[in-house]
């Protein structure tokens, strides 16, 4: 009988959670104090101490991730911009950060500048951020969200999908904002966004409906609170979208076997389908702007 109390006792004190496996667990509130640890610990080491064997293990990987080696890097590019601008007034940077000029040098989006023949800035703008509170917003979601699911794709998937997916943001910005100067890792983390809408898409059939309802929430919330931010003037929205739409269609070519089907054509036709709108969208993209689009 007190077996059978207790029991039902500790199952009334603890809470559901889905953990980076989509597995559905139960935790206990010293249990949920041991996760906060380590979820601090992932943020900064000094949050917790001392360390043991598995915090340090856990500190080891998350430092080895894409995602921490790409914060460190873009980090080290705010310090720099600073160093060589400045902090200019608010009235110019609401973002508390340097001058365009600044950016400009180090690789960030210029129509002008791509036209001219460097092709790189396609890319580094995902390096740079605009000011201190730009990298704050960027990096909140990066290590939070990006962190699993680079665990969930896998690194070498998570890659293709972050870089082809700030490639993607930058060229349809330079199609639609031809003439402005932008910067940040945003069109990437809506890349992101957008592969694990298209994954969760793939696998609805084959997912425990309370993981994918818990999965397609927390996807939609972040979509939803880019979206009122991508309104904001001094934003890009068209990068925000575009890479939104080459994540999703990466994630098509990458995970399309993991769609379950009787008809074992249907994998490779998603696969066919989204990488040919993606590479017709970068070859008739680029064509446009070379062509077409007026940079002044």
């Amino acid at each position: 009988m007190d077996g059978h109390i207790n029991e039902k006792a500790m199952a009334t004190n603890t809470t559901a959670y889905i953990n980076v496996n989509g597995d559905i667990v139960r935790m206990t509130p010293q249990e949920q104090n041991d996760q906060l640890s380590r979820s601090l610990l992932m943020c900064c080491p000094c949050f917790v101490n001392p360390l043991s064997d598995d915090k340090k293990q856990q500190l080891k990987q998350a430092l080895l991730s894409f995602c921490y080696i790409m914060a460190f890097i873009q980090t080290v590019m705010l310090i720099v911009s600073l160093a060589m601008g400045g902090i200019v007034p608010l009235s110019q940077n609401p973002m508390i950060g340097t001058n365009g000029e600044t950016l400009v040098k180090l690789g960030a989006k210029d129509g002008s500048l791509i036209k001219a023949g460097q092709v790189f800035r396609f890319v580094t703008p995902m390096l740079l951020h605009g000011g201190i509170i730009h990298l704050f917003m960027n990096m909140w979601m990066q290590l939070r969200f990006g962190i699993y699911l680079e665990r969930k794709f896998g690194t070498p998937q998570f890659v293709a999908i972050y870089v082809l997916s700030a490639f993607g943001a930058t060229l349809l910005s330079c199609l639609l904002s031809p003439n402005s100067i932008s910067v940040g890792a945003s069109g990437a983390l809506l890349g992101l966004l957008g592969a694990n809408l298209c994954e969760i898409l793939l696998t609805w059939n084959t997912t425990d409906p309370a993981i994918r309802k818990s999965m397609l929430t927390q996807s939609l919330i972040w979509l939803a609170m880019i979206f009122f931010i991508s309104l904001g003037s001094s934003v890009d929205g068209a990068a925000h979208f575009g890479g939104f739409v080459t994540g999703f269609l990466v994630s098509g070519v990458l995970f399309s076997k993991s769609y379950e089907t009787d008809d074992q054509r249907k994998p490779l036709a998603i696969a066919v389908i989204s990488g040919a709108i993606f590479v017709i969208y970068a070859v008739v993209g680029c064509a446009l702007f070379w062509t077409v689009v007026d940079v002044k």
